[in-house]
């Protein structure tokens, strides 16, 4: 993982006596456990605490949870009321239908907005705790069902709180507990008569980390224990901030029970598993869909632009650095689909390509899933949500249109290839945590990776520091910046290669340069053609966008295909000069230069000067180069019985010149060849991380389609789906019984399956039920056996019908029982009406009496 979403809240020195709050989290069924756990709480704790309950109640009834766990504890208990500040050494119960929040050191109550969700939500409770009181904010988990809390104790550790769960073996109902500690998010994993022991520790350890000052720990020892990190984890933090890393490591030795980093890295050599612990702390990552809403309303301006200047099947590209759990990446493809009115109209115009990628594989493996809980969603307009997610087990899953849009995958930003020619690059409350060198070095690379009019976003927090001269401010506020035309900086040296040939395997498209039929309005013709009335206008390819004047004499048609290249078309006597020199002026940034030559025109020798000079236009960041050729004189006949008098000085003087100028080719070959090889290296990790992708998506599906088969073939009935055309798509082997089919039946159609019991007017119904989009379902007795037929429609995802399925249940003796019971009541019937006696039948339920007969 390449970033912690939110900044951890400094760690306060001066104030060892802050209370600590202490949210506790269960369901309907862990009553027995909260009254368990408040029954052993003290009345004055060692240090100053408040217990706030959020446990799931029924909205529809007044509950007495109060009371009930008032009975077991010396506390005072008390209904939480809106506008609440809490007072040490007091339990707050969270009332029915209400969620509660933590802000600014107050308690508030607000109406569940979602009704799925379980109510009191705990992720939106510890959410709200970790973001109001910082690493002062404690998690507890107790006995529930579903996964409620699992995202909230992720926000509380990634700040630098405590986080306990129940023992699920102790748990009545483990799945909260269990769902808890699957997110590796859980310091503690306790039976409940120990929790309230390290509860207590745990709170007084910290107080004693606190007071640890930079100053106060030896260098060795960091660099020793970050080297342990680097060895078994493949990751160096040397460059991240001190502070950040300070916080990360003191959290774990309250966690370990340790004083002191000769103590830690003992504990380390003793349980090496640490290390993987105190990695994940570092990393530990809690991001929302759309986080900083005013940011993303920005934002959402910017890709609409983004949007408007792209033509039809052109490829948008983003990247998304330190991507996390993959909210942040799915909120820009919602976005981007916002801004082409949808998914399906985006992919018919464009290709988004958007590259997510993190170091912390875990987190990746959460963000391939798509399911979030519903605290993620606080900031998903009501429309969105319908249209991006789906409601699934009480949480919220990324539609599969969406999810296809973004590719995961693991990658070291400071290792690594960068992804390249980038239209947005997202990276946001990652630069935080990195020192001055470090962040200048990845705004350097990102630089580096963006197209020309590359955009970049960064976190609230964040600034371009050292590196403002590779980017234009477009909104300060918001932490929004275009690309510079310069050059890449540190990371451009680093790679050897500059701007001007990381562009050179795309054309530039400039607007208004590409018509022969309109004038450039920062350039006028009458212009061009004053200073330079025989000109050749080309960009930073040498492609040629415009001809003025005449140029007849310096160019001509070189064998093969035809191109617009300048460098295909120029005399071959200047060709290698021109490409050098082209290539030298936008790497210096030089204004001009001129490369003077004698050519023979129409059979005379001429002294001509080739002027090269750079042009920045008004309304475009583009560059563009002027080529322009001008006579300076005729050489007389003296001159050139001369020139053929000094022919072997000047013949050497020729070579010298060409040398140089070959060396200068070969120089600009060699940095191209090495600016390509950079180019190469990022496909290739760009085909590494699709290949990923595509790798985990095989095994999902591997596992997927062994799931339905062991489903399918565990079902004891027969099941037949066809597709449209009433061939076979899958069958189990039950179906066996009622249709002819062998392993290679699959694809045959319908109609050509022998069935072993005749089942009349098959293919009228099945194609009935797939055109009308209704069930059909129908009893087939025959003399040994009887079957329940029913054929539903088989549907895709988008709820279009795709074939049928059929299934066959042997209701055989149950027709049988319904035979002898028919018979028996028409026996009975039939008694009862030749019988002069009448019958009395008292109904209990409902309490009424019927007579038989009824004449009696």
């Amino acid at each position: 993982m390449d970033e912690v979403s939110a900044e951890a809240p400094p760690m306060v020195e001066q104030d060892d006596e802050r209370m600590f709050w202490i949210g506790i989290g269960a369901s309907a069924g862990g009553l027995e456990a909260l009254r368990e756990l408040v029954s052993t709480l003290p009345k004055h704790a060692t240090m100053p605490a408040t217990y706030i309950v959020a446990q799931h109640l029924s909205p529809k009834h007044q509950s007495m949870l109060v009371q009930l766990v008032g009975r077991d504890t010396v506390l005072s208990v008390r209904e939480l009321e809106n506008g609440t500040i809490p007072e040490p050494n007091v339990m707050y119960v969270t009332p029915p239908n209400s969620d509660v929040f933590a802000e600014d050191g107050v308690l508030y109550l607000r109406q569940p907005i979602s009704q799925i969700s379980p109510k009191p939500s705990v992720d939106n409770f510890f959410t709200s705790l970790a973001e109001s009181v910082g690493d002062h904010a404690i998690g507890i988990i107790l006995s529930g069902t579903g996964s409620d809390g699992a995202h909230g104790v992720r926000a509380i550790r990634a700040v630098g709180g405590i986080t306990i769960a129940q023992e699920p073996t102790d748990a009545k109902y483990n799945g909260m507990p269990k769902s808890a500690i699957e997110t590796g998010c859980v310091d503690f994993v306790l039976p409940l008569k120990d929790i309230n022991n390290e509860l207590f520790k745990a709170m007084r350890t910290p107080n004693h980390l606190r007071r640890l000052k930079g100053d106060d720990i030896q260098r060795t020892n960091i660099q020793e224990l970050l080297y342990l990190i680097k060895e078994r984890n493949n990751v160096d933090f040397k460059d991240y901030k001190t502070g950040t890393l300070y916080r990360r490591i003191n959290r774990r030795m309250a966690a370990c029970n340790v004083y002191n980093l000769n103590e830690y890295l003992e504990y380390i050599h003793n349980t090496p598993e640490e290390l993987d612990i105190l990695f994940k702390d570092i990393m530990i990552s809690v991001t929302n869909f759309f986080r900083d809403a005013d940011c993303f309303n920005a934002i959402k301006e910017v890709i609409q632009d983004i949007v408007n200047t792209k033509s039809s099947n052109d490829s948008i590209r983003v990247w998304i650095p330190g991507c996390a759990t993959g909210e942040e990446a799915y909120s820009i493809a919602i976005l981007f689909a916002e801004a082409c009115g949808g998914i399906a109209p985006m992919n018919k115009k464009f290709r988004l390509q958007i590259f997510a990628t993190d170091i912390d594989t875990d987190a990746l493996a959460r963000a391939r899933k798509g399911i979030y809980p519903e605290a993620t969603l606080a900031n998903v307009e009501v429309a969105l949500r319908e249209h991006y997610f789906r409601t699934r087990d009480n949480a919220y899953e990324i539609t599969k249109p969406l999810r296809d849009l973004v590719v995961f995958s693991r990658h070291n930003v400071f290792e690594d290839p960068p992804f390249l020619r980038m239209d947005l690059i997202a990276c946001r409350n990652l630069l935080i945590y990195f020192n001055t060198k470090l962040q200048h070095s990845v705004l350097s690379l990102f630089h580096y990776a963006m197209q020309p009019e590359g955009i970049m976003f960064l976190g609230k927090s964040e600034s371009l520091g050292h590196s403002a001269n590779l980017f234009q401010t477009l909104d300060s506020k918001h932490r929004l910046y275009k690309r510079k035309l310069v050059s890449s900086g540190d990371y451009s040296k680093q790679s050897r290669a500059s701007y001007a040939t990381t562009t050179s395997l795309k054309k530039l498209e400039i607007p208004g340069l590409q018509s022969t039929n309109k004038s450039i309005h920062d350039l006028p013709d009458a212009f061009i053609e004053a200073l330079s009335p025989d000109s050749i206008l080309i960009d930073e390819n040498m492609d040629i966008i415009r001809v003025y004047g005449d140029v007849h004499a310096y160019t001509q048609l070189s064998p093969g295909g035809v191109t617009m290249n300048l460098l295909s078309l120029a005399r071959k006597e200047f060709r290698q000069e021109l490409r050098a020199l082209v290539f030298k002026i936008i790497r210096e940034q030089k204004t001009y230069t001129v490369l003077p030559k004698k050519i023979a025109l129409e059979g005379k020798l001429h002294e001509i000067h080739i002027i090269i000079r750079l042009l920045h236009l008004k309304n475009s960041s583009e560059r563009l180069i002027l080529v322009s050729f001008e006579k300076i004189k005729q050489l007389s006949e003296d001159s050139t019985t001369k020139l053929r008098e000094t022919q072997n000085g000047t013949y050497v003087r020729e070579l010298e010149q060409e040398l140089a100028s070959t060396k200068e080719h070969l120089q600009t070959v060699v940095e191209e060849l090495e600016t390509s090889n950079e180019e190469l290296q990022s496909t290739n990790e760009e085909l590494l991380t699709v290949n990923e992708e595509l790798q985990v998506k095989t095994a999902e599906l591997a596992s997927t389609n062994e799931d339905l088969n062991n489903i399918k073939e565990s079902i004891d009935y027969p099941i037949l789906v066809v597709n449209k055309e009433l061939k076979t798509k899958r069958f189990n082997r039950a179906s066996k019984d009622i249709f002819a089919l062998t392993d290679e039946s699959q694809g045959e159609a319908l109609t050509n399956i022998v069935t072993r019991i005749e089942i009349p007017h098959l293919k009228h119904h099945v194609e009935n039920v797939i055109q009308e989009n209704k069930p059909h379902m129908r009893q087939l007795d025959f003399e040994d056996v009887s079957y329940l037929e029913r054929i539903t429609p088989y549907k895709n995802e988008g709820g279009r019908v795709e074939g049928a399925i059929l299934t066959y249940v042997n209701n055989t003796s149950e027709r049988k029982i319904q035979a002898k019971l028919q018979e028996s009541e028409d026996r009975f019937r039939l008694a009862i009406a030749g019988s002069s006696s009448g019958i009395w039948d008292l109904y209990i339920r409902s309490g009424r009496m019927y007579c038989f007969p009824h004449n009696v």
